[in-house]
């Protein structure tokens, strides 16, 4: 904690200096169309690193005044027009700019955030996609991996509707980084029945990172990242909503409420509330599935403030869920009563989150500094009897992130920073099983990273260290041993080691754009991988650990080309990634224990593997039927085990993914009506590993509609969506209860209605 408080005095003091400086920038822009040169009106433009919006008049005129100078990324969305994503360096004074619009291809780009740096993702040369608020909604998912799903390359491995861990590319558990509220979101990863624990509430957008990022975000991002976006500030002194939403399968019911407003000194603020509750899942033969039932609150309050040359966010979230889990005899015993019972039964998992954030920007000239300090508290508890906690687990991680960046070379971005965090693991006194150690870890990094800009080319390149001791304790812990049975009752690994990048993206023309990556990754072994050595509660296992194991290190190249025209685009990218050390889960054949009380023992396993891919897309949206929009994409992945060349575990099938979309800007009296239709097929999947089962294919069909339609002074928006519409019988491959042979959720239809006022 004396780092932090270090941090928060050089942070003021920082900004006390701030004050003392002086001039700032106004700019004045005049948006024209480029096919006949009139003025465009009602076009969008936003800073979105300043939290800065305004609306271009019936002359095509915007301005901004009191922005502070600076190398800044400009955003011009208007419907009738293609985006332009443009970066600008702003000097003191008055600036002027006339910017012209091309007639829309419906093939846009967008700005993103990688670690912080706003760029169009067409500049970046790794993969990054991207699900905006709407798309999650229409997805009329139970929680935040139901919609990503739709993201060619990701997948989920899943314990019933409550619980879903990403999978980008083959890889998920600690290999795949989530970043909420600026900061790594940990909640012990590690276990498969582990959700990610997060819903989209409050999310403006997320940005999926596809590959290793482990230059900006360090150990834990070797697969990729998962970003979640906050909401913007409002820009109205009040405003709010009210949202409902009905769940037919799960007999569910969601409810949330968010008020945000802000006032003419820069301040602003955000509160946010959701309850859900849900009863047993029922699969395609109408069969409910005992104790997947689940409930979850969330909790979200904001405030900050946005000045010419500071900004500062504190956030607060508090996140509770209490998640019935399925067990492996359920086809033969089965745990489901009456349809409408939603009460929580033994076993179940209870998690609890509180998360507070401080996320800082401070602007000098052409420099910029950013300063984000965090904690969470992560609590996890799984109960096999009533008013008996089993696993216990208290995880605090306490975390920084200072990063510097420059524009003072001409077409040049420098960015340097710092990252680390202190986690501790601890026990809780009442927990009757102890599956892992009390533990410390320590992690430190040093990163820079170069961007050049030469016009249609853009180059980046990079080099990182990192640091990692983790630190074991068994003094407090009674019948558990450390492997060795040290005396001293602990034990301590370091890891450390570079990671770097290279990449590229070339708009070789207006319809054609290459991207070439080749990056390395780490990812030093989890606390679970290096010294569990107990029984993990909700399961038949007896798991182990390995604490000699050395950390993952890989390498992976990417390929990608963007090929658009005016009603038609192609995008392909593939993927080469060699591993070394990586470690999975597997069963040993052996057991421990006697009668009922007998387990199966799990170790972990260290091999070198291979994974590759890609994925691949097209998109027709006609110029002259705007209203008319078809997506058709597919990914795939290979993984192998290099010493046995047998499959690696856990590796999703092929699919394809297609979907019509009907969307207007107004009929009738409805705004912004869409309708979709959309179709995964998922492949077989017979490249298992020795101890897998092989999964038929399947088909989902889903379907939804919806508007917002104006009432009293208020906006009504209306949806409704049908997922698995045909109701299959099927398994998922990455699904815990496939090996059980209990199948995946049946029809489900979302009702949802918002009041915004």
């Amino acid at each position: 904690m004396s780092r932090l408080f270090l941090l928060l005095i050089f942070l003021k003091t920082a900004t006390l200096v701030m004050a003392q400086v002086d001039g700032t920038v106004l700019i004045k822009g005049t948006i024209l169309s480029e096919e006949d040169g009139k003025p465009v009106a009602g076009a969008t433009v936003s800073f979105p690193e300043l939290n800065k919006t305004a609306i271009s008049n019936d002359s095509g005129v915007f301005v901004f005044r009191n922005l502070p100078s600076g190398r800044f990324t400009l955003k011009i969305e208007h419907l009738s027009f293609q985006d332009i994503i443009e970066p600008l360096i702003l000097a003191e004074g008055n600036n002027e700019k006339t910017f012209m619009m091309a007639e829309s291809w419906g093939m846009e780009d967008e700005v993103v955030v990688s670690a912080g740096r706003f760029a169009g993702k067409d500049e970046t040369p790794y993969q990054v996609s991207s699900l905006s608020g709407r798309e999650i909604k229409e997805t009329g998912g139970f929680d935040m991996m139901d919609a990503l799903e739709r993201v060619p390359g990701v997948t989920q491995i899943s314990l019933g509707p409550g619980v879903g861990k990403p999978v980008i590319r083959g890889l998920s558990f600690s290999r795949i980084l989530t970043m909420y509220q600026g900061i790594r979101f940990e909640n012990h990863q590690w276990g498969e029945d582990h959700g990610l624990g997060l819903n989209d509430f409050s999310v403006d957008r997320i940005e999926i990172i596809k590959g290793p990022a482990s230059l900006m975000y360090g150990s834990g991002a070797i697969g990729g990242v998962l970003n979640f976006i906050d909401a913007q500030p409002s820009d109205r002194r009040f405003e709010g909503m009210v949202g409902m939403q009905a769940f037919s399968n799960t007999l569910g019911h969601r409810n949330e409420v968010l008020l945000k407003g802000s006032a003419d000194n820069g301040f602003y603020w955000q509160a946010y509330g959701n309850l859900q509750s849900h009863a047993d899942y029922v699969d395609g033969n109408n069969r409910a599935v005992g104790n997947s039932r689940f409930q979850s609150g969330m909790g979200k309050a904001t405030a900050g403030i946005n000045k010419e040359r500071f900004q500062s966010k504190l956030s607060y979230t508090y996140n509770k869920q209490r998640i019935g889990m399925i067990e492996d005899d359920e086809m033969e015993e089965t745990m489901a009563t009456h349809r409408w019972d939603r009460s929580i039964m033994v076993p179940y998992m209870d998690v609890t989150d509180h998360l507070v954030t401080s996320q800082n920007t401070i602007f000098l000239g052409k420099s910029k500094l950013n300063l984000t300090l965090g904690h969470h508290l992560n609590l996890r508890e799984e109960n096999e009897e009533v008013d008996e906690i089993d696993l216990g687990l208290i995880l605090n991680t306490s975390t920084y992130d200072l990063r510097f960046s420059n524009n003072a070379l001409k077409n040049t971005e420098l960015v340097i920073g710092a990252q680390g965090f202190r986690m501790s693991n601890t026990n809780m006194a009442e927990a009757d099983e102890i599956l892992m150690p009390d533990a410390v870890m320590y992690d430190n990094g040093i990163y820079s990273l170069v961007i050049k800009d030469l016009g249609k080319l853009n180059l980046q390149g990079g080099l990182r260290y990192d640091y990692r001791h983790t630190r074991a304790s068994t003094t407090a812990l009674e019948e558990f041993e450390l492997p060795g049975s040290p005396e001293s009752e602990m034990m301590s690994r370091t890891f450390g080691g570079f990671t770097g990048s290279a990449g590229l993206s070339w708009e070789i023309s207006k319809q054609l754009l290459l991207k070439s990556n080749i990056a390395s990754g780490f990812r030093a072994p989890d606390l679970a991988e290096l010294f569990s050595n107990g029984h993990h509660p909700g399961t038949r296992r007896f798991e182990m650990g390995n604490a000699e194991f050395d950390r993952e290190q890989n390498l992976e190249v990417d390929l990608s080309m963007l090929f658009r025209r005016k009603s038609f685009s192609f995008e392909a990218a593939g993927y080469f990634n060699h591993i070394q050390n990586y470690i999975f889960f597997n069963p040993t054949g052996e057991t421990i224990g006697e009668g009922a009380g007998e387990l199966d023992i799990w170790a972990f396993e260290q091999d070198d593997a291979r994974l590759y891919g890609g994925e691949a897309g097209v998109r027709i949206h006609p110029h002259n039927l705007r209203w008319f929009e078809y997506k058709l994409a597919y990914a795939g992945v290979r993984g192998t085990r290099l010493s046995l060349n047998e499959p690696l575990p856990l590796i999703p099938a092929d699919r394809i993914i297609n979907e019509l979309r009907l969307s207007a800007d107004k009929a009738g009296f409805a705004e912004a009506p869409y309708f979709f239709a959309r179709g995964n097929y998922v492949f077989a999947q017979d490249r298992v590993a020795s101890d897998e089962l092989a999964t038929p294919g399947y088909f989902l069909f889903s379907t939804g509609l919806g508007a917002t339609v104006p009432f009293s002074g208020y906006a009504l928006q209306l949806n409704l969506t049908a997922n698995n519409l045909l109701n299959a019988v099927y398994f998922d491959h990455l699904a815990i209860t496939r090996q059980w042979g209990i199948y995946n959720m049946g029809r489900n239809i979302t009702a949802g209605l918002k009041v915004i006022f």
